[in-house]
């Protein structure tokens, strides 16, 4: 079988020599980039491209501070991160709203049932970190 996945994928076929996952080739633009990109540069987040260099200092002196306010955390958080809350919020609220305006026995107790189950995991992360 290994014979039949090399041949497939870094062998020879119909007399071309055709290379599917290009792995080793990738690895080695990873290495290269890192000796030429300065070390700060390289922690971005690849999605927005948001520099992390740009939001850590506001965490770490939040998190020396002690400071517990949740709103100071919430401005202090990744462009990412706030997107990715704000994105859950309004998905919960539209299916919330979905539900009632759907479902015939769903009622209040059902829907603050579900808000906190959602926010049971939110309030872990706010405590421990």
């Amino acid at each position: 079988s290994y014979r039949l996945f090399s041949a497939i994928c870094c062998g020879t076929m119909c007399n071309l020599w055709v290379q599917v996952f290009g792995i080793c080739a990738l690895a080695q633009e990873a290495r290269e980039t890192q000796t030429l990109v300065p070390r700060l540069a390289q922690r971005i987040d690849y999605l927005t491209h948001e520099p992390f260099a740009s939001y850590e200092g506001k965490l770490q002196a939040l998190r020396r501070s002690q400071n517990g306010s949740f709103f100071r955390h919430a401005m202090a958080i990744s462009l990412l991160s706030q997107y990715i809350i704000g994105s859950f919020v309004i998905s919960v609220l539209m299916v919330i709203l979905t539900v009632f305006l759907t479902v015939e026995n769903f009622g209040l107790a059902n829907a603050s049932v579900l808000i906190a189950t959602f926010a049971q995991s939110f309030v872990v992360i706010y405590f421990v970190h």
